[in-house]
């Protein structure tokens, strides 16, 4: 498996991440743009690859992976989440789903296994944690 991160401030060079890992785990030191591109395009072309973005909010992030499609091996698939709807227009994504938030019992549980460890809030803690989950409507992100 190979692991690489987008930074929220997109720029050319943060796609690319500082490093990679390769499928023994071993990072891999990445020095430019350029070499980083074709060290993707290798590891892309020869294996099915999902590739999930996470909270996108610019156009040319999208595009910028988008357009690494000729380079993925066929039946790879992209899962991307946006809040802004006109970004999946506006790029060539074939299949839009409409997700819809948590109920209040898993954003309870949710919320719960982050602040607290656990599957409920700990003791003294139950009315704040109603009020933030209320508060989140449901959003996984926020919560």
């Amino acid at each position: 498996m190979m692991k690489f991160s987008i930074c929220p401030s997109y720029e050319k060079s943060d796609m690319l991440g500082d490093h990679m890992r390769t499928s023994q785990g071993k990072k891999e030191n990445i020095f430019n743009v350029d070499q980083g591109i074709v060290r993707i395009k290798e590891a892309l072309c020869c294996r099915k690859v999902l590739i999930v973005l996470d909270d996108v909010d610019q156009v040319d992030q999208l595009d910028a992976v988008l357009g690494m499609r000729d380079w993925l091996y066929p039946g790879s698939k992209f899962i991307i989440t946006t809040r802004q709807k006109q970004l999946l227009k506006a790029s060539e994504v074939y299949k839009v789903r409409q997700v819809t938030g948590l109920d209040e019992i898993e954003s309870f549980e949710l919320f719960s296994w982050y602040a607290f460890g656990q599957d409920h809030p700990i003791e003294g803690c139950m009315g704040y944690t109603r009020r933030v989950v209320y508060y989140c409507n449901g959003l996984p992100l926020a919560l």
